[in-house]
């Protein structure tokens, strides 16, 4: 593993950072003021991989609470610069990254991971999270008018207001049925929020047909995976 240094990423770390997401996700287009707003919000901690005042690699992990009140550690981005990749600094961000949500009181840490991402799959396998092995369906809309369908909002279902470096969505959460999808569209009309999301287990066909009826998209499969903290 490569000598360096993990800190709490700073905003003189920004120009760094975006130099990494353009050579790890080209088509991704991150503003500085969406990277300095995860900076500044106490919900967030940003942290980088420095060797020799080099930033080599980040991630980004942030707070939610389920819907039945569990209080839980997003590792949202995660990313190495293809110069410094395979020398073990995924999973150490990760280790440290999920050691400030254990601080902060998370019951449990989990990261959303593409079913084709074998590289970010190792990096949390090394960190202690493992996956149920249930592929979902990413599905996104960023439709800003509530939908005509006049289903009511489903108890059950559980709307999530999150704020990263690539977005700010809502995502469904708990049950997942039309009215749910329905409900959260209606609160997207209503936000400020850039687009709505869910992630659907792929064997839940009518959900995900509901889904595609409200004008979500497909994004790609995933599988998440979760880590106890306590």
């Amino acid at each position: 593993m490569s000598v360096g240094e993990i800190r709490t990423a700073m905003k003189t770390d920004i120009v760094e950072i975006r130099r990494i997401v353009d050579a790890v996700w080209p088509d991704n287009e991150i503003s500085a003021n969406r990277i300095e707003g995860v900076l500044n919000d106490a919900a967030h901690s940003t942290m980088v991989y420095a060797i020799e005042n080099q930033v080599a690699g980040f991630v980004d992990g942030f707070s939610t609470t389920s819907g039945e009140g569990v209080s839980r550690w997003e590792v949202d981005l995660l990313a190495v610069h293809p110069d410094f990749q395979r020398r073990g600094i995924a999973s150490a961000l990760v280790t440290a990254n999920t050691e400030v949500g254990q601080s902060r009181g998370a019951v449990i840490a989990r990261g959303l991971v593409a079913v084709d991402n074998v590289g970010s799959q190792k990096a949390f396998a090394k960190s202690g999270y493992e996956t149920d092995g249930v592929i979902c369906e990413l599905m996104i809309t960023g439709g800003t008018k509530g939908p005509s369908d006049t289903a009511d909002a489903d108890e059950a279902t559980t709307i999530i207001s999150v704020r990263t470096m690539n977005y700010t969505g809502l995502w469904v959460e708990g049950k997942r049925s039309k009215a749910g999808l329905v409900d959260a569209l209606r609160q997207l009309s209503d936000s400020v929020s850039d687009l709505g999301g869910a992630v659907i287990p792929c064997d839940e066909t009518k959900v995900i047909d509901n889904a595609l009826s409200l004008g979500f998209e497909k994004v790609g499969r995933y599988q998440w995976w979760q880590r106890p903290l306590k």
